[in-house]
């Protein structure tokens, strides 16, 4: 999760990252399928990883299992 801000110094924009929570999939609130399709697609890239690090793609977040 992120939250913006505006620092005083120039009005430069702050970027902060925040701890994500922990939630059960009935927590969350989309459209019928849609949480079904986000799944399905981190699931896609984490079966492709070795092949996709192998052709630089960065997988920040991607956690590989042992």
């Amino acid at each position: 999760m992120l939250s913006f801000g505006v620092s005083e110094h120039r009005g430069n924009e702050l970027v902060t990252f925040l701890p994500r929570p922990a939630l059960d999939a009935d927590d969350v609130v989309l459209p019928d399928g849609v949480l079904d399709s986000i799944e399905q697609h981190v699931v896609g890239i984490a079966e492709h990883s070795e092949r996709l690090l192998a052709a630089g793609q960065h997988l920040k977040g991607l956690q590989r299992s042992p």
